[in-house]
This record gives structure tokens, C-alpha cells and sequence, in this order.
């Protein structure tokens, strides 16, 4: 486990799980069979750690700048606005259909957003 810089331990994902998504996104991006090398998957592994830290910063800071201690929803779509992830033609629902598989987007009750 690692320790954030808060000085909380924390998982990081699954080696295999970001091989497997370093390598589909290869295979988007038009690199055919692409192998990622140790040195490669360490590098990515580190920037998911730091990605996902900073989310929860973030998501933390919007919450408490909303006088609450609980993140929720209004969080996560504030910080997908902001990364330029949703926008009035981008909806989380279009997101959710071009990226997650059809049985879990079939088990997702999505809102339309403020």
C-alpha cells in the first residue's frame, strides 16, 4: 500500500487492470498490438496514484467549499465540467455509453445533471 501525502495508506489499482486499460487505449489510438514494457506500466501505475489522489482532493475541496463533509454527486459533475469530460453535448449518460459495458450501463440510474 501507499501513503498519500495526506498520510493515509491507499491501494493502488490492480497492475493488471491498468495494463489492460493502457493497452485498450493503445489499441484506440490506432497502435495495433502494442506492449507495454515494465518501466512503462511502473510509469503509468505512479500517474494513476497521483490522478486519483488529486480526484479526491478535489472532489473533497468542492465538497467543503459547499459547507459539507460528504461528497456527492454534485461533486463528481462539478469536477467532470471543470476537466472539460461533460458539456452540453457531452452528457454523462453519452460518456457512460461509449465507455462502460452494456450490462453495467443497463444497472445505472443516471440524473440529469443541475
Amino acid at each position: 500500500k501507499k501513503i498519500s501525502r495526506h498520510g493515509i495508506e491507499y491501494p493502488s489499482l490492480p497492475q493488471g487492470v491498468v495494463k489492460r486499460l493502457a493497452t485498450t487505449l493503445a489499441k484506440t489510438a490506432g497502435v495495433g498490438k502494442a506492449k507495454i514494457s515494465a518501466d512503462v506500466l511502473g510509469a503509468i501505475m505512479q500517474a494513476s496514484d497521483w490522478f486519483f489522489e488529486q480526484l479526491g482532493d478535489d472532489l473533497s475541496a468542492y465538497a467543503r467549499h459547499a459547507g459539507r463533509k460528504t461528497i456527492d454527486e454534485s461533486d463528481m459533475m462539478m469536477l467532470m465540467r471543470r476537466q472539460r469530460q461533460t458539456s452540453a453535448s457531452t452528457t454523462p449518460f453519452a460518456l457512460a455509453q461509449r465507455y462502460l459495458p452494456r450490462e453495467l450501463l443497463q444497472e445505472m440510474r443516471m440524473t440529469v445533471p443541475p
